[in-house]
């Protein structure tokens, strides 16, 4: 039972995951992609794990659960997907302008970093929480 989810989960996350890399059609290095699997894989198996309500059996897995649990966590990492805006404007810039745009720079650099820190604490809580969802079930079905 255990690694009929497991493997029915894994699928769902990387169709999910492929689905959604082709969607957000970022430009420049894709990163993260492991993160993303991880993180759509552990809530699709969380979910499934824990909603086997009344749905279509598909060899021994009701996999409604599953496809529900997946897909919501790929619309909100969606909803909550950084928007990169564009840069564009003026060539050219006088001395006093470029300062204060590497000034800028420099600040943003340092909010970034901060903010990358934070979000890779909150997604390993996150993270742990689905694991320990996970144990949880089988550990109750004993």
């Amino acid at each position: 039972m255990i690694v009929n989810d497991f493997f029915f989960s894994l699928l769902i996350a990387v169709l999910l995951s492929i689905v959604f890399v082709l969607l957000i059609r970022r430009e420049g290095p894709r990163k993260g992609f492991t993160w993303l699997l991880l993180t759509i894989f552990l809530a699709t198996w969380a979910g499934g794990a824990w909603g086997n309500l009344l749905s279509p059996d598909f060899f021994g897995i009701f996999w409604l659960p599953y496809l529900l649990a997946g897909l919501s966590a790929a619309i909100l990492l969606w909803i909550f997907l950084p928007k990169f805006p564009e840069i564009g404007g003026k060539t050219q810039l006088d001395r006093e302008e470029t300062l204060e745009v590497l000034a800028q720079v420099e600040k943003t650099r340092k909010m970034e970093k901060l903010t990358y820190v934070t979000i890779d604490v909150f997604l390993v809580l996150i993270l742990l929480l689905l694991i320990v969802a996970i144990v949880g079930r089988y550990l109750r079905n004993g």
